[in-house]
């Protein structure tokens, strides 16, 4: 009988393999997002202090509006942020006390629900264009794609996995033969999920691949099925391949939902801020997977984790979790750490110390390039006690793959 391995996925798996990274999926959703119209005011000019001129409308980018704030108030932006920033917004125009708060006067167009709806769904699927739309992979580009799926494979050959990938792309898909919950529904073209079943097949089945965050193949019921169905609007139905699934969305609005003063907006792709609550609202698929997630970490033999970069708080309490109730069982990280990260407490630092726990100082100075004066690492990837851990990130060497499976396979 095999054994489980735990699997958590982060974009580092993929961002080689011709999957955009957080970096690139930036523009993108700043240019979805619409352009609103703040009323101009009357005003007097110094030349002629008796004539009053205007008001003149003026056209605002919420882009412009949101870009500034946010790098005001971060030093930083990046899609999440932006999306982040929307919800949190939309959060607000929900408060009972809303109408006596004072809003910056370039905000005060801004806090309307309608508009930032519209620029949540906007930059939503402005993610999903961004993976769906781009361009045709190079050579090197396969070769990190095919990579990433021969560790999987060969992780099959010994292991029941058990998949939780952060990721929206469909990396992985078609890898192995998993199960995901998803049953096809009649003579459609896409597939619904069905909880009952799932609760089956997440103790039976051999491989399970949890989309926890959303996918590419996520799409929404077609037509009439909508109302024949019953189905909320933003459950989600999974297609054969992600050009489907984005037709699907073609022309629908995932309109958001305020719970006890969080907006909680479920549908295909869940990006943003507070997405351990929106896991838990939106049941189909993400409330059950996440407590698929949750069950399987007092019985999990081992756990892998690859390309995360620890910013999902409700995944890392997840890993802390395995690694508190199983101080031997064994944990392997794939991760790319640097020289110039040395000395810093970073927070994937700070997470290495709590799963390498002492054994962690033998290996601190693990880096995947030079650092220092000329110095160099004498490894990248290295044991410490029960943590393994490969700082070159995705595609593994051929070194780095067996270090791995043979750590691994030793119970």
């Amino acid at each position: 009988m095999k054994r489980t391995m735990l699997v958590v996925v982060g974009a580092g798996a993929s961002v080689k393999a011709n999957v955009p990274g957080a970096s690139e999926l930036l523009e993108p959703v700043l240019e979805a997002l619409p352009t609103i119209v703040v009323p101009g005011t009357a005003f007097s000019s110094a030349r002629y202090p008796d004539s009053i001129h205007g008001p003149y409308d003026r056209r605002v980018r919420v882009a412009d509006l949101l870009s500034s704030a946010i790098l005001a108030q971060n030093g930083r932006i990046d899609f999440e942020l932006v999306l982040r920033s929307i919800e949190s917004l939309l959060s607000y125009t929900a408060l009972p006390i809303v109408s006596y708060t004072q809003p910056k006067p370039e905000f005060a167009r801004l806090l309307d629900w309608s508009v930032l709806s519209q620029a949540h769904d906007a930059a939503t699927k402005a993610v999903r264009n961004a993976i769906v739309q781009r361009e045709p992979p190079k050579p090197e580009q396969i070769e990190a794609r095919d990579n990433v799926r021969f560790l999987f494979q060969e992780l099959a050959k010994d292991f029941r996995l058990i998949l939780s990938t952060l990721n929206y792309d469909d990396l992985l898909d078609d890898t192995l033969t998993w199960s995901d919950g998803f049953y096809e529904a009649g003579s459609s073209d896409y597939a619904l999920f069905d909880p009952l079943r799932w609760r089956e097949t997440e103790i039976s089945s051999e491989h399970l691949m949890m989309h926890i965050h959303g996918s590419v193949r996520f799409g929404f019921r077609k037509g009439d099925d909508l109302i024949r169905g019953g189905a909320r609007f933003d459950e989600p139905a999974r297609y054969p391949d992600a050009e489907k699934a984005a037709a699907s969305t073609e022309g629908t609005y995932t309109s958001p939902r305020s719970v006890d003063g969080q907006d909680l907006i479920g549908g295909t792709i869940i990006a943003g801020g507070d997405k351990g609550a929106r896991l838990v609202f939106n049941m189909r698929p993400y409330g059950y997977y996440f407590s698929t997630l949750q069950h399987s970490i007092p019985d999990a033999d081992c756990m892998l984790i690859v390309g995360y970069g620890w910013n999902d708080e409700h995944v890392t309490q997840l890993i802390q979790e395995y690694a508190d109730i199983h101080p031997d069982r064994k944990i392997a990280v794939i991760t790319r750490r640097s020289g110039r990260d040395l000395g810093k407490n970073t927070k994937k630092d700070t997470i290495l110390r709590q799963l390498g726990k002492t054994e962690w100082a033998k290996i601190e100075n693990l880096t995947y390039e030079p650092f220092g004066a000329g110095s160099t690492p004498n490894w990248t990837h290295r044991a410490a006690g029960r943590l393994y851990v490969v700082t070159t990130g995705m595609p593994l060497k051929q070194d780095e793959v067996d270090a791995v499976l043979t750590f691994l396979r030793k119970p």
